[in-house]
């Protein structure tokens, strides 16, 4: 084996690496799709049973910055949940009812 040259153990590892990799890209573009459908791009607020869901599912995925902030009052539009970089018009605030 030549300098630089990687074993069969260490390519299967990277490729392993790889795929959990865009597994966790595909997982949270679809996250992100739910989203937007469900909400009409941050404009119609998720049921209280589908924010617990996708609270859930971002937690699984190891989404930083993920919160609850149903019962707060310090965004105009009331009740909502925080899940980072999800595209929609309303930032990291997603509506709740």
């Amino acid at each position: 084996m030549k300098d630089g040259d990687k074993g069969e153990g260490e390519k299967g590892a990277e490729q392993e690496g790889e795929k959990e990799g865009e597994k966790h890209d595909e997982e949270r573009q679809a996250l992100n799709g739910i989203i937007k459908e469900e909400t009409n791009n941050g404009h119609t607020p998720l049921t209280g049973e589908e924010a617990d869901i996708v609270l859930d599912w971002a937690n699984e995925q190891g989404i930083s910055g993920v919160d609850d902030h149903r019962g707060d009052d310090h965004w105009v539009g009331g009740n909502h949940i925080h899940i980072p970089e999800t595209g929609i018009a309303s930032g990291d605030h997603i509506p709740v009812e």
